[in-house]
């Protein structure tokens, strides 16, 4: 009987951390210059003050970027996002683009 009842709880805790920990796959924190290819959620904010260039590039057509709340900062007169070249993509900020 102790048996089946651990193997309930193993069953629930497998389940919970699941739950957990798959919607933060399909999130990807990035790095300054990044090359974004497929969809992408900000997981924090992204400071590329420091960065000679765009914060992010966009790499292919029918992407969504979305910020989730967090901030993009960039230095001087470099874009926030290059989507140079690209078409159809969907930028979904709910937050103020700074410069640095």
């Amino acid at each position: 009987m102790k048996l089946k009842n651990n193997a309930k709880l193993y069953s629930y805790l497998v389940a919970t951390l699941l739950l957990v920990l798959i919607p933060t796959i399909s999130q990807a924190q990035v790095s300054p210059g990044d090359v974004i290819t497929t969809d992408l959620t900000l997981t924090g904010n992204l400071d590329a003050s420091a960065y000679g260039g765009p914060a992010l590039r966009v790499g292919a057509n029918n992407i969504t970027i979305d910020g989730a709340g967090f901030t993009i900062t960039v230095n001087g007169n470099n874009a926030g996002i290059d989507l140079s070249g690209h078409s159809f993509v969907t930028i979904q900020m709910k937050a103020e683009a700074r410069r640095g």
